[in-house]
């Protein structure tokens, strides 16, 4: 783990800013052994983005840290050279859902990594991997939804798994209300509770226990009270 102090943190970005400048043809050019000691002592042979951060570079450090600002690229350089190797790896493993994996990677390594990026990604992930489980509970495929949801808990932190939980609970109480309303209650409505509780079944077992049962009852005393109303109404 990398080990350094809040005093020189600044000094650490602003090389590192100098670095992912020259990333692009690293392996073609020196640059912490030629480039960057020639650009030390003459500035004005700087591009101007590499020019500013060295300027920025000769503000923030000491003059033992300027005098050693090589030695300390190529440190810097190492470190960066493993999370180039590193986050690769991780965005391997986040974007098939190995988010066991890939935290225990991150936590190796975090020092190094972009954090927020790292987050980010993983939140991302999260959220393709509810609309998923969405689009098999708009299919009705509760069962498979349910399954999905709870293989993919076994993968995320506690924080992640409580907070996919709950949306879960909540998207299928609104599934389940909205088929109720669409497909259970126009039988019930006309009194067909045979054909109620075959409608019903592709719900039954997310339902909260009895729904069905206290639905029925509730239009079998309506029908009757309306049954009375009409013997009644004869008799009159």
């Amino acid at each position: 783990m990398s080990m350094h102090t809040s005093d020189d943190s600044e000094l650490r970005q602003l090389v590192r800013q100098l670095l992912l400048l020259w990333r692009s043809d690293w392996d073609s050019t020196d640059y912490i052994s030629t480039v960057l000691p020639r650009l030390m002592r003459n500035p004005g042979m700087a591009t101007a983005q590499e020019r500013q951060i060295i300027d920025s570079i000769r503000n923030a450090a000491s003059p033992s840290q300027w005098a050693a600002l090589p030695d300390i690229a190529a440190g810097e350089r190492a470190e960066l050279q493993v999370a180039w190797e590193v986050q690769p790896k991780l965005e391997d493993e986040i974007s098939k859902f190995q988010l066991t994996r890939a935290h225990d990677r991150f936590a190796v390594h975090k020092e190094l990594l972009d954090k927020e990026w790292y987050w980010e990604r993983r939140k991302d992930q999260i959220a393709r991997r509810r609309r998923t489980i969405g689009f098999d509970i708009d299919r009705l495929e509760l069962r498979e939804a349910r399954e999905l949801a709870d293989i993919s808990k076994e993968v995320l932190l506690q924080p992640e798994a409580e907070e996919l939980e709950t949306w879960f609970r909540q998207r299928i109480a609104s599934a389940v209300a909205a088929f109720l309303q669409e497909q259970v209650l126009p039988h019930l409505e006309r009194y067909d509770f045979e054909a109620a509780q075959t409608a019903f079944r592709p719900v039954e077992g997310f339902s909260a226990p009895g729904t069905l049962a206290e639905l029925i009852g509730e239009y079998e005393a309506q029908q009757r009270a309306e049954e009375q109303a009409t013997r009644i109404r004869t008799h009159l």
